[in-house]
């Protein structure tokens, strides 16, 4: 049998092996972020993630995507876990194993990275699986939880409200300050620094000693 790979035409191949060589591979930055997401928001209707990546030098259809599906998307809760939520965790991954973004289908506005890591750095450390293969949390007599480990303190950051505060202050108009060479005396005449409506304090004081 023939070698598949001679019957697809040089030129496609090369083009094929330049847009991978082109994909940068480095975490997105919060001027990426922004520049996605206003790339979404003007595609109405959406168009497909191939033409957002049209927009994104450097970066795939693909990892537009899962950026923006784990990370971007305004529906994403980033607001900490409760009780209730853990559980439910820990009965899905008793059945589904580490299919992240299958569990995070019951779980109302968490991605599929937001419950990965949640296992990983929290609930792993604390759980045991029991021998019918159900995640078990671990606890003592009374009734506290296990864990060995300590606990760093994890900040909550939208990378949505991040990147559209970085959208915001870049569509802001801007303001150009004009500096003045010190050595220039005339420039520190008081008319030059009062508004053009009001009256000059210096002028009511000559009045005034004028009446007097």
């Amino acid at each position: 049998m023939q070698n598949f790979i001679q019957y697809i035409p040089q030129p496609m191949i090369m083009e094929q092996q330049t847009k991978r060589s082109l994909v940068c591979r480095k975490p997105f930055s919060i001027e990426e972020d922004a520049r996605l997401i206003e790339i979404v928001k003007n595609l109405e209707p959406f168009s497909g993630w191939e033409i957002v990546a049209a927009h994104m030098k450097g970066r795939s259809a693909r990892q537009c995507r899962e950026r923006w599906i784990g990370y971007l998307s305004p529906g994403i809760r980033v607001e900490p876990w409760n009780d209730e939520e853990d559980t439910l965790l820990l009965q899905q991954i008793s059945k589904l194993g580490h299919k992240w973004t299958i569990i995070a289908l019951h779980f109302n506005g968490r991605s599929g990275n937001d419950v990965k890591n949640r296992w990983y750095s929290h609930l792993k450390d604390i759980t045991y699986q029991s021998p019918d293969g159900n995640y078990q949390i671990s606890r003592d007599m009374d009734g506290s939880i296990v864990n060995s480990k300590k606990k760093r303190k994890r900040k909550l950051i939208s990378a949505y409200n991040v990147a559209v505060h970085k959208l915001e202050k870049k569509n802001e108009p801007k303001v150009h300050l004009v500096s003045f060479p010190t050595n220039d005396t005339s420039l520190f005449n008081s008319d030059l620094y009062l508004p053009p409506l009001l009256p000059n304090p210096l002028h009511a004081v000559i009045n005034i000693s004028n009446v007097i």
